[in-house]
């Protein structure tokens, strides 16, 4: 293993299973070696011309340009993850301090109850990769004060989504998210983002109430029973697919074991 893909696994969340997956995806055996080093030159230019468009100075530094003010968190967090799955840590030349602006940046913008979806319509969508990109930083610093002030960030984050489950919903929805913490249907794209979160958010330490993913998993395969009627018929893609792996792996493994 090479000193990058040693850094890169304690970048990720749990490190374990994640970790696996993770170095699979950014270094596959496919192809020739000719391929293979064209791959690897391609993300180069890519965090290249992230790291040239970050915003430097003013009130918005750490972020990038968007079509809209309300997209900036989400922009920043997953150029951030970029580079953070790439192997640059906070204190890594030459991408490390963009990592840490970009995450500071994200963490102005979190309201006083926790939201960090910028009044956007789909907000819930913008909660999310942002506070995935908190939960994948956390830990790579080497400022305590910015950790200490980043794990507080991260739960309460982590509270309003779980908040957010028990607003009052028709039974078909219970379990389920959508695009505001204060909306009485669900989704399943948005409810698999949150899950993913919860999920992070448990291989870093917190204390996640299983009965959150519990009824998350349980709207998810009930959407595809019992689908609202006005409503898109929902599919299975592959992010469904990997959300019910991964959240529902541990509880069929551990069933699987006594």
């Amino acid at each position: 293993m090479t000193h990058r893909e040693h850094r890169l696994i304690r970048s990720v969340p749990g490190h374990g299973i994640a970790a696996g997956i993770l170095l699979l995806v950014l270094f596959p055996p496919l192809g020739s070696h000719a391929q293979n080093r064209d791959r690897f030159a391609a993300i180069q230019t890519g965090m290249a011309w992230l790291a040239e468009r970050q915003i430097q100075d003013g009130p918005h530094r750490g972020s990038w340009d968007v079509p809209r003010a309300e997209y900036r968190p989400a922009v920043a967090s997953l150029a951030g993850l970029a580079f953070l799955a790439n192997g640059y840590l906070p204190h890594d030349e030459p991408y490390g301090k963009l990592v840490e602006q970009a995450m500071r940046h994200v963490m102005s913008t979190m309201r006083p109850d926790g939201y960090l979806g910028m009044d956007d319509r789909s907000g819930m969508y913008i909660h999310a990769i942002s506070t995935l990109f908190g939960l994948s930083f956390l830990g790579t610093s080497d400022d305590p004060a910015l950790e200490r002030d980043l794990a507080e960030w991260c739960r309460r984050s982590i509270a309003l989504i779980e908040e957010a489950q028990k607003v009052r919903k028709n039974t078909i929805d219970v379990g389920g998210w959508r695009y505001t913490p204060y909306t009485t249907e669900s989704d399943v794209s948005v409810t698999c983002w949150q899950l993913l979160v919860l999920h992070a958010a448990r291989q870093c330490g917190y204390a996640v109430d299983p009965s959150v993913v519990h009824a998350g998993l349980t709207y998810i395969n009930r959407a595809f029973v019992q689908p609202r009627s006005d409503a898109p018929k929902a599919l299975l893609t592959n992010n469904i697919y990997m959300m019910k792996s991964i959240a529902e792996w541990p509880r069929k493994n551990a069933k699987n074991a006594k």
